[in-house]
């Protein structure tokens, strides 16, 4: 997805209900680690959060994998476009 940023919870939703996840680009992936991880635990009711996972690319220091553990193994459907968030999220 190209354009503005998305507020937190929306970004952990979007990674919920993706097959396998999402990619989100930002130019401080463990500031947004971090803030992910305080915006999941607003939300203790909605335990399948809990099935996500924050994991910094290996491959760009610019992305953060939001992967969704829980997810149907058998579909690799993925976002084609990385969800742009600056720090001042």
């Amino acid at each position: 997805m190209n354009g503005a940023s998305l507020p937190l919870i929306e970004v952990l939703y979007r990674a919920l209900t993706a097959p396998l996840g999402i990619v989100v680009e930002t130019d401080d992936v463990e500031f947004l680690r971090q803030k992910l991880y305080a915006a999941r635990r607003t939300l203790p009711e909605i335990e399948d959060l809990g099935h996500l996972s924050f994991v910094p690319s290996p491959t760009n220091p610019q992305q953060l994998w939001i992967v969704n553990r829980n997810a149907t193994r058998g579909d690799t459907t993925t976002e084609s476009d990385p969800i742009p968030i600056q720090r001042g999220f």
